[in-house]
């Protein structure tokens, strides 16, 4: 009796290490996915439930901390998506929110608590998904600040062509931060799908048609949003923000689509505002110019923190309405032949549009009213 109970309990040893190992890689993995704002693979929300595909306005609410929204789009795909976030439902909008130290809630209005949207996310595996991202990486958690990120979307995915985007806007307010970290988040959308990554070398197009303004107030208590940016409101306001388009390189494929990794940051700047707000690289002064289809750019070039080689195109003027090809800016850094620039066989991995976040003395709001980016590769584009 005794050998067989020892048996039994090296039985149960051999059986239990195996299924404890497995269970443990499975839980970093779902982990590892939550944080990069993917869908869980077994944390599962209470009462899932899918969204219908019909002519409504379905809201999506999720309080989980790193995963971010996918709102539904006709054929591109795209990711608006986040960390350090609330998503609240107001009546025909989706909204990813976040606060600290209830001192405001950009649906509620200043000191209202965000302990009321508990609402589980609603998935909807058998459409073409997009993910929303407030992105707060410069903001801890308790401190001041606040930002809510709102999506309309559309249940039978009539947008305007295959490319658009869903419309959103973005309330935010933050105190200035010190020189040495200055922004607070990037809440933006980015391009999602099979199309990337697309080395420079096959890379044929990059057709932007993008529409925005800032104005200072809240859009989603409001109700309403101003139909130009007014920067003598935004100075007066202490605003400190842009509206950009932010891209990852790498000569891997692998690390270009991770932000963290990728050797080259290229950003396109469509207006900038507030004296905080500045470019890598500016004292240095402007290293090239490029025009495209009227809108004059300059590029100015430094190392980040991470000693990312960021390479910025920013507008001589900001552009509400921007329609173009962006492929002669990388063309344009290729013919540098700089040993810190991107060549013909660096990999894009990332690109998405959003505002970088520093400062405002009260809420301000970004809208983007219309978006679509659509990226043509020759047959050799990987």
């Amino acid at each position: 009796m005794p050998f067989l109970g020892f048996r039994w309990v090296v039985n149960f040893v051999l059986l239990a290490v195996p299924i404890g190992v497995t269970l443990g890689i499975l839980m970093g993995l779902d982990a590892g996915r939550s944080a990069n704002g993917d869908k869980p693979l077994f944390t599962q929300p209470d009462n899932p439930g899918t969204i219908p595909k019909n002519n409504g306005i379905t809201p999506m609410v999720s309080c989980d901390k790193a995963m971010g929204l996918h709102p539904l789009s006709k054929g591109q795909e795209y990711t608006l998506w986040g960390a350090v976030t609330f998503l609240a439902a107001v009546t025909g909008f989706v909204s990813l929110c976040s606060a600290g130290g209830g001192i405001l809630n950009p649906i509620l209005g200043p000191s209202s608590a965000f302990s009321d949207y508990n609402t589980p996310t609603q998935y909807a595996d058998d459409f073409v998904l997009n993910l929303v991202n407030p992105n707060q990486w410069g903001w801890t958690e308790g401190t001041d600040g606040a930002l809510c990120m709102n999506v309309t979307t559309f249940n039978n995915q009539t947008y305007a062509t295959e490319f658009s985007a869903p419309e959103f806007y973005v309330t935010w307010r933050y105190p200035p931060g010190p020189p040495t970290q200055p922004v607070h988040a990037f809440p933006n959308i980015k391009v999602d799908g099979s199309v990337l990554p697309v080395s420079l070398a096959s890379l044929t197009d990059v057709d932007v048609d993008v529409e925005w303004f800032y104005s200072v107030g809240n859009y989603t208590t409001g109700g309403t949003t101003a139909s130009a940016t007014v920067a003598a409101e935004l100075a007066e306001n202490e605003t400190n923000t842009n509206c950009a388009i932010d891209m990852f390189l790498d000569d891997d494929k692998d690390k270009a689509k991770d932000s963290t990794q990728a050797k080259y940051e290229i950003m396109v700047w469509l207006g900038t505002f507030g004296a905080a707000t500045q470019p890598i690289g500016l004292p240095a002064g402007a290293i090239a110019t490029e025009t495209i289809n009227g809108t004059t750019f300059e590029l100015f070039y430094g190392q980040n923190g991470n000693q990312q080689h960021v390479l910025t195109w920013m507008s001589t003027a900001p552009v509400a309405h921007f329609v173009g090809d962006l492929g002669p800016l990388f063309s344009r850094l290729i013919s540098m032949d700089r040993a810190d620039f991107p060549t013909s066989a660096t990999y894009m991995g990332y690109m998405g549009l959003g505002s970088e976040a520093l400062s405002a003395t009260e809420v301000v709001t970004f809208h983007v009213t219309q978006l679509s980016i659509e990226i043509k590769a020759s047959s050799a584009s990987s």
